[in-house]
């Protein structure tokens, strides 16, 4: 734990105008992985220190109106974070992320446009949305930024 702490900290705070810093019980308790909840996984150097990490959450959705189906099963990417943000890396860990989703039987995974997403989307063949996430920072004083330098995701 103390080490994911450290060094999602570290990408968070390099990384973005707008972020949290995490203490080690945060990251126990928002980022320990819990069955059909929250999915974490660790990339180890080979000196056993952390490399990679990405998680994704459980947010499921009600099917009205279809005899076939009841639920969608949706996998949305929560954080991650690579060696030396390097961008085919993290497309490589993205695409793992996909394959455990599916592993546990995901229908389908989102991404929001926040961190380093819109490096990557397109690349890996992810589509827009119906509408555009919007970020309420209730009683904080922040100037309209990028998407793509705010480093939280809400859930």
């Amino acid at each position: 734990m103390p080490a994911v702490t450290s060094a999602l900290n570290q990408h968070l705070t390099s990384n973005y105008k707008v972020h949290i810093e995490f203490t080690e019980d945060e990251v126990r308790h928002f980022l320990t992985p819990r069955e059909n909840v929250v999915f974490s996984y660790l990339v180890l150097k080979d000196d056993g220190s952390v490399g990679d990490f990405i998680s994704f959450y459980a947010l499921n959705s009600s099917v009205l109106q279809d005899p076939n189906h009841d639920k969608i099963f949706a996998a949305y990417a929560y954080y991650n974070f690579v060696e030396d943000n390097d961008e085919e890396r993290l497309k490589m860990l993205i695409k793992d992320a996909l394959i455990l989703a599916k592993r546990n039987d995901f229908d389908v995974f989102n991404m929001t446009e926040v961190l380093k997403h819109g490096l990557i989307q397109n690349d890996l063949m992810f589509k827009p949305g119906d509408g555009r996430l919007a970020h309420y920072l209730y009683n904080w004083r922040v100037k309209s930024i990028a998407s793509s330098d705010v480093g939280i995701v809400l859930v």
